[in-house]
């Protein structure tokens, strides 16, 4: 089989979040079943023959689709997260730059953060990530994709003078949503990441708007 045969890892982005959309039926089947064994057994589960069983496929065909493990996971990792991004582009996409845009880019993270099962198998795929050189670079490539949407999610088409804010405030939201999932997952009972969530879209408010706000005031002002 050649390497042009294979299923490639297609990172979901702003226009197109679906990374089942472009694989083969079987494929499908296979990536699906090794996210069971995941959220059932852990990484360790992620073993050839457990996936061809549990997908009632031949081992073969994982390999022949994916080629090894690491591109497996990687797009395991794009099939865990794909829908709330794909719910999020849906609500901000007729949005323009403003407080609601903000609202609903903070709101859409903070669906993330208390859905505790889809985190669990994230945080499992990231912590041997770190470990493995041949998953850290995809993983990492995937979280480059998710800072990107977290831009997005905030400005489409940021100003010049807002585009540096736009892209630190995208990485701390990432940043933060990895923290409050992880506290939420850990003490769902006792933990409320809300009350951060509103603290956090004040800070966006505050350093987006009133410097668009500023920056218009001086504008008429010179004018």
């Amino acid at each position: 089989m050649s390497d042009g045969d294979r299923q490639r890892i297609s990172p979901p982005t702003w226009d197109q979040y679906d990374p089942l959309s472009t694989l083969h039926p079987t494929a499908r089947k296979i990536l699906k079943a090794a996210r069971r064994l995941l959220e059932k057994d852990g990484f360790a589960a992620l073993k050839f023959d457990a996936i061809a069983r549990a997908s009632g496929q031949y081992k073969g065909s994982i390999t022949y689709f994916f080629g090894d493990k690491a591109t497996l996971v990687a797009m395991l990792a794009d099939l865990v997260s794909h829908d709330i991004m794909a719910s999020a582009r849906k609500k901000l996409s007729s949005l323009p730059r403003g407080e609601k845009r903000i609202h609903e880019a903070v709101k859409a993270n903070e669906l993330v953060s208390r859905n505790s099962r889809d985190f669990r198998v994230l945080l499992e795929i990231a912590a041997h990530a770190v470990a493995r050189k041949d998953l850290r670079e995809r993983i990492a490539a995937l979280y480059a994709t998710y800072r990107e949407v977290n831009r997005l999610m905030l400005d489409e088409q940021p100003q010049p003078e807002s585009r540096e804010d736009v892209d630190r405030l995208a990485v701390l939201s990432l940043a933060i949503l990895d923290g409050l999932s992880l506290q939420y997952a850990l003490d769902p009972e006792a933990f409320d990441p809300g009350p951060y969530w509103a603290y956090w879209e004040e800070v966006i408010s505050e350093r987006l708007l009133d410097k668009h706000r500023g920056l218009g005031s001086a504008t008429r002002t010179g004018a």
